[in-house]
């Protein structure tokens, strides 16, 4: 299906003929494919799973009968993921501009934080109990099928034909939020690595 939309250069809004595009008229006029669906439902169970996982650790235990250092800063990071999800999905339903840039924005935040992470724990494991990286990278089964996950949606949302006759080219653009779960994402995982791991 060929996309008509067409931007006003008046004034910079996206048009269909006489019509000007808004999140209302996308709404009434467009559907969710089953790809989008399918992405959606994904990033929703990944929040669900980033909730359940941060209130895990807000109540873990390290050997010693200690709680889990940095477990504050762990549950923010789990907890802004599940806050991620649930704007995007909200972009998605409401038909937002930055729907796909916000997208984008969290599978590229989450895919460098999860490779992060994934070195922290080879790190610390190969630290605390000597030759245990390799094996606790084995048990990161989820963490590596997150990964293959966000490459695919990284590569489908910006050359998706179905993504650009919901969300048009011209109708999209960034928001400041965008940009800050970006930088949450990234710079939360950042610090517990600079401050977890002892070499």
């Amino acid at each position: 299906m060929e996309n008509n939309f067409k931007t006003d250069k008046t004034n910079e809004t996206p048009c269909n003929g006489n019509q000007v595009i808004t999140s209302e008229y996308l709404r009434k006029n467009t559907n969710l494919s089953a790809m989008q669906i399918i992405f959606l439902v994904m990033i929703g169970v990944g929040g669900i799973v980033s909730l359940i996982q941060g209130l895990q650790i807000l109540n873990a235990y390290d050997s010693g009968g200690f709680h889990m250092p940095y477990r504050e800063v762990w549950f923010g990071f789990y907890f802004v993921g599940f806050l991620s999800s649930a704007y995007i999905i909200w972009c998605f339903v409401r038909r937002k501009p930055n729907a796909v840039h916000v997208s984008l924005c969290y599978l590229l935040g989450l895919l460098l934080s999860t490779i992060l992470l994934m070195i922290l724990v080879y790190l610390n494991a190969e630290h605390t109990y000597r030759g245990s990286g390799a094996v606790a990278l084995q048990n990161a089964g989820f963490q590596v099928f997150s990964i293959i996950a966000t490459i695919f949606w990284l590569i489908y949302l910006p050359v998706s034909v179905k993504m650009d006759e919901t969300f048009p080219k011209t109708f999209r653009k960034g928001n400041i939020i965008d940009y800050v779960i970006l930088a949450l994402l990234i710079g939360i995982p950042v610090y517990l690595f600079s401050q977890c791991y002892i070499p």
